[in-house]
C-alpha cells in the first residue's frame, strides 16, 4: 500500500512518527498506522484528525519550499538535535499557518 501524499511529505521532511503524536489529534497507533502503510488516514468524515492532518502537511510544504525541512545535517548534529530541531520548525509553520 503506497503511502498517503500528506504522510509522505511529513516523512520526506525528516518528521518521524513520534513527531507526529505531538503534533496531531491522532492517537499512537494511528499514527504508526498511517506510517507503515497499515491504513490511511479517512477524510470522507470532516474530523478533526483530518483538517490537522492536511493543515500540518500544508504547513511542511510551506518549511520544505523555504528550505527549512529536511534539517540539513552535515554530522556535527547528533541525532537528538536533529530531532529537536525538526520538531520544533514543524510547530512554528504549523501555529504559523
Amino acid at each position: 500500500m503506497a503511502l498517503h501524499p500528506d504522510i509522505q511529505v511529513l516523512l520526506d521532511a525528516g518528521l518521524r512518527p513520534m513527531h507526529l503524536t505531538r503534533l496531531l489529534p491522532a492517537t499512537r497507533t494511528t499514527i504508526y498506522k498511517w506510517v507503515y502503510g497499515k491504513a490511511e488516514p479517512n477524510f470522507e468524515d470532516d474530523t478533526k484528525q483530518s483538517r490537522a492532518l492536511t493543515e500540518l502537511a500544508e504547513a511542511i510544504r510551506r518549511a520544505l519550499k523555504d528550505g527549512r525541512l529536511p534539517v540539513p545535517n552535515d554530522g556535527t548534529l547528533a541525532p537528538k538535535e536533529v530531532f529537536d530541531l525538526t520538531y520544533q520548525i514543524a510547530q512554528s509553520y504549523y501555529t504559523a499557518g
